[in-house]
């Protein structure tokens, strides 16, 4: 028997009817996770706001030895949402997963299982319950075993990881900060194209003359 309660609740998150509903909490036995996860699978409900902006929610995390981190990229539509509890519990544990399994591609972050629903089981069920689209568009898995990794975080909307080869993990994280901070193109003076360099000469060239 399945109470008016959880109705109520399964309503309030998928808008359907209550006939929809109690059959879903019939055949999930009361279990309204399973209930969504099922009628989301069968297309009777889906997320909302499809085409609206999709906001970047960045997480990094590093290892206690520092010689292994990753970083993140979730996607929202809302700041509502970025700032939700479940969401951020969502980001945490998958970020968790991810280093701890040393995953690599989303492919394989999804089908990993966080307590007894997949990754992606988790994501649809968030997807129902906010009515919008989220979904991680990319992620870095890195590890070192010559030195050590710094990271950096900003606001969950700017991150860097940076690996050095020698083991200072205070300059590891003042690197991480100032490459966040300046957005460098390049690495190594030898990845810069000649083009560009001629063109930045020029510039300054330009400037020199007007200053003269």
């Amino acid at each position: 028997m399945v109470s008016i309660n959880l109705i109520k609740k399964l309503r309030n998150i998928t808008s359907l009817g209550i006939a929809e509903c109690k059959d879903a909490l019939v055949k999930s036995k009361g279990d309204i996770d399973l209930a969504i996860e099922d009628l989301y699978n069968k297309g009777t409900i889906k997320y909302t706001k499809s085409n609206a902006k999709k906001l970047g929610f960045v997480n990094v995390l590093l290892n206690e030895e520092k010689n292994a981190a990753v970083i993140i990229e979730f996607n929202t539509q809302t700041d509502f949402v970025s700032k939700n509890s479940q969401f951020l519990n969502f980001v945490s544990n998958v970020t968790k997963v991810c280093l701890i399994k040393k995953i690599e591609s989303i492919p394989n972050l999804l089908t990993e299982y966080i307590g007894e629903k997949t990754v992606e089981q988790h994501q649809k069920i968030l997807i129902n319950q906010f009515k919008e689209n989220i979904f991680i568009s990319r992620l870095k898995f890195i590890q070192t075993t010559d030195g050590i990794i710094g990271t950096y975080l900003h606001s969950n909307k700017i991150a860097s990881l940076v690996i050095m080869n020698k083991n200072n993990s205070q300059l590891s994280h003042d690197i991480a900060i100032h490459v966040a901070a300046m957005n460098p193109e390049y690495i190594k003076v030898k990845d810069i194209k000649s083009e560009r360099i001629e063109k930045e000469k020029s510039i300054l060239m330009d400037q020199i003359k007007k200053t003269t």
